[in-house]
């Protein structure tokens, strides 16, 4: 019944009837099926023989998306990026894109590679913002040189790939301590080690 659902709503949506479309859409999600919670998802998204409604969007793709509907779990990874029906959380995103892209998905492969570029730009910036607190202090006894305090933040920044946070680790600590985390990034990149990468990054 809600296969038949679906493929009518297909047929009226090609035939320009959006509001019978949305009907069948919704009452096949209703029954459980994932292809028309996506689809009602879709026509929340959209405005499509329904008013838009983002909260909607948000709760019905994560409805098809819990069963493991491979186009759904992209769009609520990009739900989760941005913020849409949902408050934004760049760890979510990462997990519903990696669980799409591990399916085969191309389009979230893309935004998963821009969602992890955004995590490292943020735990960098928030291990440099940490750094800086402490120059700001610097007349008043604070050692600018210890940066310990960021470094947990532009670890993970490193492990994400993020140059600028790799030269500053490499600057401040010994290549022993970062053996480990080199050698699981060789895995990745095949290059050498992290200040190799940033200074291939200026001289193919």
């Amino acid at each position: 019944e809600a296969e038949r659902l679906v493929v009518m709503g297909k047929q009226l949506h090609q035939a320009e009837d959006y509001e019978r479309a949305f009907s069948c859409f919704k009452s096949a999600a209703e029954k459980g099926n994932a292809e028309g919670q996506m689809l009602l998802a879709l026509c929340y998204r959209d405005a499509i023989g329904t008013r838009g409604n983002k909260k909607n969007y948000f709760s019905w793709l994560k409805k098809a998306a819990e069963q493991g509907l491979v186009g759904a779990q992209g769009l609520l990874g990009v739900c989760y990026a941005q913020g849409t029906g949902v408050k934004a959380s760049l760890n979510m995103a990462q997990k519903w894109l990696t669980e799409a892209a591990n399916q085969g998905d191309k389009k979230a492969k893309d935004a998963l590679r821009i969602v992890i570029q955004n995590k490292a730009a943020d735990s960098y910036n928030s291990g440099i913002g940490k750094i800086k607190r402490k120059a700001d202090f610097r007349h008043f006894g604070a050692q600018v040189e210890d940066i310990s305090e960021a470094l947990p933040d532009l670890k993970k920044a490193a492990e994400m790939g993020l140059p600028e946070a790799q030269v500053i680790l490499a600057s401040h600590l010994g290549l022993r301590i970062l053996q480990s985390l080199i050698l699981c990034h060789l895995t990745s990149c095949g290059f050498l080690s992290w200040p190799f990468l940033c200074c291939k990054e200026k001289f193919p």
